[in-house]
């Protein structure tokens, strides 16, 4: 099976345009800060 990870960065506006999204499309959204995770030092650009 292939599998796909795809990681994306919106310049530190991520929780806003996550917000934007989900209020257009609905759902439900759970966000997952990387600041302050065990794998904070293994992302550059938290």
């Amino acid at each position: 099976m292939t599998q796909i990870n795809a990681y994306i960065n919106f310049n530190g506006k991520c929780r806003e345009a996550m917000t934007f999204y989900n209020e257009c499309l609905g759902g439900d959204l759970v966000l997952q800060p990387v600041e302050g995770s065990p794998i904070e030092d293994q992302c550059p650009l938290a």
